[in-house]
């Protein structure tokens, strides 16, 4: 039977209730693919990142070093000082020092603070901190310089190898009794630590300037002075039964720069 017969023949009609639904679902399957393949995808929109200061993540790093102690060498984020330095600036402020000068008059003041230098946060180059070689390097007199270290080196090892077996070529010389008697001594005795007194108390500052302690000294001494030339002008005295002369004076004086020495 040819596709002719087939098609004008009634055998078609007796096909169509069974092919049908299987066409309809085939058709109705490549609609829903076309329908979703016709569909475009929309853009995602892109959410702000928050931005995260450096105090944040110092905090952040500052957290994780005290919640886990293996970080707390860790490499850490390093904050520049103020002025152009390169770390951060470890003055106390104002209201915390302590530090005062005298005024005169027995009167004291804060002490002003210390200037910056000029140098703060440059970079100097090494030949600067580093003593740099004098001489060329290869030359001969570096060489002749190294070959003589290395042959004092190694006869230092030699003799201290001979030394070690029993056959020293340089004889030791043997410590003196007197010596030997110290050293003991010292190694015997029991080391003292030095207690500070529980009673101790700091002076207090004078408020007066260098000069003015200058003048109050002198004038301390200039009248223990005086005391102690009485005391040696009556001591003369009593021993000759005569007021000194001018030898007596000279040597009442010296007695008493003596005094004062000491």
């Amino acid at each position: 039977m040819t596709f002719k017969d087939f098609m004008d023949g009634g055998q078609l009609n007796e096909l169509a209730p069974a092919v049908l639904p299987i066409a309809k679902a085939v058709v109705g399957g490549v609609t829903s693919v076309a329908g979703l393949l016709s569909k475009k995808k929309k853009p995602q929109q892109q959410q702000p990142q928050p931005t995260v200061t450096d105090t944040q993540t110092q905090t952040t790093v500052d957290e994780a070093k005290a919640l886990d102690p293996s970080l707390a060498g860790g490499a850490s984020i390093r904050q520049t000082g103020a002025g152009g330095r390169k770390y951060p600036e470890r003055k106390k402020p104002e209201s915390e020092r302590k530090r005062v000068k005298a005024i005169g008059g027995g009167r004291t003041a804060p002490a002003a603070s210390y200037k910056d230098r000029k140098d703060i946060g440059a970079t100097k180059a090494r030949s600067e901190v580093e003593q740099q070689p004098t001489k060329e390097r290869g030359s001969a007199e570096v060489k002749q310089s190294y070959a003589d270290k290395v042959k004092a080196e190694r006869k230092a090892a030699a003799l201290a190898r001979r030394a070690a077996k029993g056959g020293s070529s340089t004889p030791t010389a043997k410590p003196k009794a007197k010596e030997t008697e110290k050293k003991a001594t010292e190694l015997l005795k029991t080391k003292k630590t030095k207690t500070v007194s529980p009673d101790y108390k700091p002076q207090k500052a004078s408020g007066m300037t260098r000069a003015e302690r200058d003048k109050r000294r002198g004038e301390g001494e200039r009248m223990l002075k005086g005391i102690m030339k009485d005391q040696e002008t009556a001591k003369y005295k009593k021993e000759t039964g005569v007021n000194p002369d001018a030898k007596g004076r000279q040597k009442i004086l010296g007695r008493v720069n003596k005094r004062m020495a000491n």
